[in-house]
């Protein structure tokens, strides 16, 4: 059984995937091919990390509220606030 699961990371305004050069791990970067977008892999991975994670809190914000349960402000989906996003 593997660990790996397979994500896709997408240009945040273009929704397309970005090119990834083929430097060193260390220097390596994703550039969006339609828009230019230009950002280090590692940054790209952390903006797409915060996605996911915000698109889980959102999911579980939106489940049906439950007796006893505390009522939080509606918060908006608004994924054009990031750069880079997974699908």
């Amino acid at each position: 059984m593997s660990n790996r699961h397979d994500v896709r990371l997408l240009c945040g305004a273009c929704g397309i995937p970005p090119e990834v050069g083929s430097e060193t791990l260390r220097d390596r970067t994703a550039t969006c091919p339609s828009c230019g977008r230009s950002d280090s892999y590692g940054a790209v991975l952390r903006e797409a990390g915060r996605y996911l994670a915000d698109r889980i809190v959102c999911a579980e914000i939106a489940r049906p509220p439950r007796a006893g349960d505390v009522r939080l402000p509606p918060t908006s989906g608004d994924e054009a606030g990031f750069r880079w996003v997974a699908a």
